[in-house]
């Protein structure tokens, strides 16, 4: 029986019409590619009825939160759903796997190639006049070649991963030798580690308006520089009340420490796990650090000479992902040098944008939780209940006429990799970060790499050395309205659109709308643009936006209403 050749690749994009708070846009044509040859529908139907025919993976950008949406009801019963936060990843029709290039490519297209197009043509009153629809097609081919391109580029040097991460860890493993083919562990190792592992310091120190000059400065290549360092990897050696003697084994360590908050440490608020705060309020309390973090703490006379080991895990061995990092920032820099030359070099752009993605997205896949994950299957309704007592699936949305179904996936079926490699990597960014705001004058906002400051000359400043500071800007005032929320105002040297530095997480707000905020009034937010939610359908996210307080602030906040203040609080 001869074997079948493997899927060719295709790509699809859809026009739909443009975005206008309340109107949820329908799609009225829909491209596809190969490479060869081009299609064209005008109805989705069409579209899968043509495609469901190709033995293909077919990719549309951003599909699993927008172009998939629109063949929903098109699932078959018992089809599997592959769900990656939220996003539909992956789905068979007939012959064809539907697959989002989100998740190899999480960029806009724009940084690749996109061309200008007024997306006004694209109303209903419009775009059937012939000089609009002939722009309109020409726009949906150009955007599905561009795209097809891209993947297929990734694919090239990377394979057919679903996922950049996945592409990162076995391009990684394929290349670092065989002691780190299989950096793979137990779901108790995760859950013993886990208490360990936090995100970025994000942090606002002065909420409101800034009417005073100040500097942002930003690490280079913060988690690139991390992951040149020895970090935990293997499984957990031995668990002490009694930390390492040496620093360098000390900082591959994880340590549960009894000590009073003086800002320096990563803390959980138990009343809210889900706010990472670093309380500096005198209040003893039992922190969860790396090692890094640790020694950072020790060094700058934030611990107390009664502070308290309470726990120290060691591990077996320790990895160093230097010559992935190097090899990266190799490709990096010649692509830069050969776009300096010419511009439209599209193999030394397509090696910059790879070599930038992968050089920052391994250490987070060895962070992953597969106790969180689900499998989605589609049922006919009727058959829910059987599902539902014979395997375990729970009613999870509507598709069409039938239903989307989930469970946790099969515990065979769970990949755990090594927690303490990724909360090691993180700690040591974060104690870079505290290092550096102890020595600086008044620190006004940090987000995960970066900081402002009203002085930073105490700092090692170069421009493009890997793990030193650089100036991202100066400015004469600001407005910060709560956690990525702000306006920094980069004077009239900067006059335009890059005048303002700003960050509005979820939202789209200018920066006269940042500082109405941080000045305590509320703005009506309407999204012109709907969100589509495999769970929840398609809707509005409308809301009120308005200053929120720091989850530190809030802390100190709450120890006080509490009556805690200054003495031990230990939940």
């Amino acid at each position: 029986m001869s074997k079948r050749p493997p899927r060719s690749i295709w790509v699809a994009d859809s026009e739909t019409d443009p975005f206008l708070h309340g109107r949820v846009p329908e799609a009225f044509i829909w491209g596809c590619y190969n490479g060869e040859d081009y299609h064209e529908f005008d109805t989705v139907g069409e579209f899968v009825d043509f495609i469901r025919e190709q033995h293909c993976i077919i990719y549309a950008h951003n599909g699993g939160k927008f172009d998939w949406h629109f063949l929903l009801d098109k699932l078959e019963p018992f089809a599997e759903v592959l769900i990656i936060e939220g996003r539909v990843s992956k789905f068979v029709i007939g012959e064809a796997e539907f697959r989002d290039s989100w998740n190899i490519l999480p960029f806009a297209l724009a940084k690749w190639q996109k061309d200008d197009f007024d997306y006004r043509i694209l109303e209903r009153s419009v775009r059937n006049i012939p000089a609009n629809r002939a722009k309109i097609k020409v726009y949906l081919r150009s955007d599905c070649i561009n795209l097809y391109t891209l993947v297929t580029e990734f694919q090239r040097r990377f394979g057919r991963s679903l996922t950049v991460s996945g592409a990162a860890l076995k391009y990684w493993r394929t290349t670092s030798g065989a002691q780190f083919a299989a950096p793979e562990s137990t779901a108790l190792f995760y859950n013993t580690i886990a208490p360990y592992y936090y995100g970025g310091r994000v942090q606002v120190f002065e909420p409101g308006i800034i009417e005073r000059p100040f500097i942002v400065v930003d690490i280079n290549g913060a988690y690139a520089d991390a992951m040149k360092r020895d970090h935990p990897y293997g499984q957990i050696a031995e668990i002490t009340q009694t930390i390492p003697l040496h620093d360098d084994a000390l900082q591959r360590s994880m340590i549960t420490v009894y000590a009073p908050s003086r800002g320096f440490m990563p803390y959980r608020d138990p009343r809210n796990l889900n706010a990472l705060c670093f309380p500096d309020n005198n209040v003893w309390r039992s922190f969860t650090v790396t090692g890094w973090e640790y020694l950072a703490a020790r060094e700058c006379g934030h611990l107390d000479a009664d502070s308290q080991i309470i726990q120290c895990v060691t591990f077996s061995d320790m990895v160093n992902f230097g010559g992935y990092i190097d090899e990266f920032a190799a490709i990096k820099t010649e692509a830069k040098r050969r776009l300096l030359i010419n511009p439209n070099d599209m193999d030394a752009l397509a090696d910059y944008l790879f070599a930038k993605l992968l050089q920052n997205i391994l250490y987070g896949k060895m962070a992953s939780n597969p106790d969180e994950y689900q499998e989605h299957v589609v049922l006919e309704p009727e058959y829910l209940d059987i599902a539902s007592q014979t395997d375990g699936y729970n009613f999870a949305a509507y598709v069409g006429k039938n239903v989307l179904a989930s469970r946790p996936i099969a515990q065979a079926k769970k990949r755990f990799l090594n927690v303490a490699t990724a909360a090691s990597i993180t700690g040591f960014v974060r104690a870079k970060m505290a290092r550096a705001m102890v020595t600086v004058d008044t620190p006004i906002y940090c987000d995960t790499d970066s900081f402002a400051a009203n002085n930073v000359d105490s700092l090692d400043l170069h421009p493009t050395r890997l793990g030193a500071w650089d100036i991202e800007a100066e400015c004469i005032g600001g407005a910060i309205a709560g956690k990525k929320m702000y306006a920094f105002d980069r004077g009239v040297i900067h006059e335009g659109p890059g005048r303002y530095k700003t960050a509005t997480k979820g939202v789209r707000l200018n920066a006269q709308q940042i500082y109405a905020v941080a000045a305590g009034e509320s703005i009506d937010y309407k999204p012109a643009a709907p969100t589509f939610s495999i769970r929840n359908g398609i809707y509005f996210n409308d809301r009120s936006i308005v200053s929120t307080e720091d989850s530190t602030a809030r802390l100190h906040r709450q120890d006080v209403e509490i009556g805690v203040d200054g003495v031990t609080y230990n939940p």
